[in-house]
């Protein structure tokens, strides 16, 4: 390309002074409006935005999640409220093992994954959470390997309905030896219209570290496996850094009950672990595994959970794929 060529030339003949700074705020306005169009093509087709400082003209990259977290405006908000003291979750108590009822429809997004056997459903095996009218996240462990016909989605707790699964896609780099990356999400054969959604958290993984959170699952009550409650159960953990009894990573949160006196079992897997501020609900963990002894649960100990927050990135590109895969089909 010839570097003297341009789209527009003001040297072809005499023009007024009026009439050059017309053309030339009618050339910048023409450039800025070729580079908006083309940012704009960027931001569609890669999910990346480029944004300039006007500081010091330093260019950053950054992740686009496009339509795929349920809206700030509508999530975290029950219409049911909670049996916790929210200005001092201290003074709650409870536990899932053996814990304390959770008043009913409190906790809307809650969903329970229950085994299908002949068309008739079956018991309860694993939790999972409603992050947008049509999708759930859980731990990857729940439904790796399982035939996606063998279970269903029950969402509500009065008003119970089922739902199918239409789609899912677990963390590639799940780990179902060492439970590392054990996150999965789901898509329902159809949106949710009567519950409420929770609210995914932002990116600050530690923000909760020294935080009471609130668990609620339908694990066992005695730290057996068969013993599980007909109700929604919820308790209190406070979430650990590392020290002598907690192992936490940039993707794993380490909690345990201040007392000693609940945790998670068998059959919360997948359950969120949530945290309460600004008057909304915020998942933070999803209940990952537990220490056990001659196969029970043992409350004194720490239970994991997968972080939430390490994995926002993905969450919105597994969503944005199902999303695609379906348009592809019609």
């Amino acid at each position: 390309m010839n570097p003297n060529r341009s789209f527009i030339s003001f040297n072809k003949a005499p023009r007024t002074n009026v009439t050059s700074i017309f053309l030339v705020v009618l050339g910048i306005v023409f450039i800025l409006f070729l580079s908006a169009s083309i940012t704009l093509i960027i931001l569609f087709v890669t999910g990346e935005i480029t944004v300039k400082s006007p500081l010091n003209q330093s260019t950053t990259t950054r992740k686009i999640i496009q339509d795929t977290v349920p809206p700030q405006f509508y999530c975290g908000i029950q219409k049911v409220k909670p049996s916790i003291d929210l200005e001092s979750l201290n003074r709650a108590n409870g536990r899932i093992i053996g814990g304390n009822v959770a008043v009913a429809g409190s906790w809307p997004w809650k969903v329970s994954l229950r085994s299908l056997n002949k068309y008739k459903v079956g018991e309860h095996f694993c939790g999972g959470t409603l992050i947008y009218s049509q999708y759930v996240i859980t731990a990857a462990h729940c439904v790796y390997k399982k035939n996606r016909l063998s279970y269903v989605i029950v969402v509500g707790e009065g008003d119970q309905k089922i739902y199918y699964l239409s789609d899912l896609i677990f963390h590639p780099e799940f780990n179902d030896t060492e439970i590392f990356n054990d996150i999965a999400v789901l898509k329902l054969n159809k949106p949710v219209d009567h519950v409420e959604t929770i609210c995914l958290p932002d990116a600050n993984f530690t923000q909760v570290f020294g935080k009471e959170l609130v668990l609620i699952g339908r694990g066992s009550t005695s730290g057996k496996k068969k013993d599980l409650p007909k109700n929604l159960l919820q308790t209190i953990l406070t979430v650990k850094n590392n020290d002598s009894i907690c192992s936490t990573s940039n993707t794993i949160y380490c909690a345990i009950s201040f007392d000693g006196s609940s945790n998670a079992c068998y059959g919360d897997s997948g359950s969120p672990l949530m945290y309460y501020t600004n008057e909304r609900w915020y998942i933070y963990g999803l209940t990952s595994y537990v220490i056990v002894s001659s196969e029970k649960c043992l409350p004194y100990y720490p239970s994991y959970y997968t972080a939430v927050p390490s994995y926002l990135d993905w969450i919105g590109s597994a969503i944005a794929t199902m999303d695609q895969s379906e348009k592809s089909k019609h």
